[in-house]
């Protein structure tokens, strides 16, 4: 049996896409625009900030069309390196990623972390620090971490040796987590694209989950069916 889902309603603003891209960040082709293009104005807007913009509504695009790809909540290793791509290109500079997602097929309910790190390895766990990430997630508020060598409340720096700060964001399902070995390495911006990316985490964990109860629902069908013709 796979894990079942439970929704939990978080706290935060609505989807916001403008912010400063990384140079990485190019899809000309996806966008109708070129680098060479002329700079007019757009609603008094520069086209460089245009073209950013629809650059992240492209990547933000291709996160959802990854994530609608999914057909069981288990399946993650695709979502997760189209994530941390996403958020590199982004200007994100984390160092590793991943998905905490909770699992109430058990009693108590646990949180399952599916992790990337810098090489693209991934990792499928009961991590050291699910319990922690669980309160994040009932509780539905962002928490930044933002120097555990001078503030620690959570006692993360003897499990993650060589991280520095934590950002989590919660979502429907569980949270998005990402890391670095710098201190303050995340600005706001950040928080907000992280939020953002969350907000498309909450949609497709939503759509999962009512895949999942179709799919019950049809198979208790063709039982009954079955039962009801048999010679």
């Amino acid at each position: 049996t796979g894990a079942r889902l439970v929704a939990r309603g978080t706290r935060r603003r609505p989807l916001s896409v403008v912010l400063p891209l990384s140079p990485s960040c190019q899809p000309a082709s996806e966008l109708g625009m070129t680098q060479n293009s002329p700079i007019p104005l757009t609603d008094g807007a520069p086209a460089a900030d245009v073209y950013r913009r629809r650059c992240k509504q492209a990547i933000y695009r291709r996160v959802r069309d990854t994530i609608w790809r999914m057909r069981n909540p288990e399946d993650m290793a695709e979502l997760l390196a189209e994530i941390r791509r996403s958020l590199e290109e982004l200007g994100v500079p984390l160092m590793f990623c991943g998905v905490n997602v909770v699992d109430t097929a058990v009693e108590p309910p646990q949180m399952i972390s599916h992790s990337i790190n810098p090489k693209g390895e991934q990792h499928r766990l009961l991590s050291v620090g699910a319990g922690t990430a669980m309160r994040f997630w009932e509780n539905g508020e962002v928490v930044y971490r933002r120097d555990l060598a001078r503030d620690d409340p959570y006692d993360e720096s003897r499990h993650f040796r060589g991280i520095a700060c934590i950002v989590d964001v919660p979502f429907s399902h569980g949270t998005l987590a990402v890391s670095s070995d710098r201190p303050h390495a995340f600005a706001d911006d950040d928080v907000q694209v992280l939020e953002e990316m969350a907000l498309l985490l909450e949609d497709g964990f939503r759509r999962l989950e009512e895949l999942t109860q179709l799919d019950a629902q049809h198979r208790l069908r063709e039982q009954v069916w079955r039962m009801r013709h048999k010679d």
